[in-house]
């Protein structure tokens, strides 16, 4: 079950990183020079948000791994 968590993890990350991430800055730096209609602020500032999630999201996962990492070595120390 913690290898399946384990490999869960690194997905998330992976997706994260590569989607989320390189994505998220591919739109905002398509949405360069369009502004919103009703507000007249640039679709810039909507869309930095997609990757700014993207680096929370891998840093969350990152902490997991490490844990999930520790808790496994611990396991083969005991033997199980």
């Amino acid at each position: 079950a913690l290898k399946d968590q384990i490999f869960i993890e690194i997905l998330v990350l992976f997706l994260s990183v590569f989607f989320i991430i390189a994505g998220g800055i591919m739109v905002s730096m398509n949405a360069a020079g369009q502004v919103s209609p009703a507000m007249q602020i640039p679709m810039q500032f909507y869309y930095i948000g997609v990757p700014i999630c993207g680096v929370l999201m891998v840093a969350y996962s990152v902490e997991r791994l490490i844990r999930f990492f520790k808790e496994y070595s611990e396991m083969k120390k005991e033997g199980k």
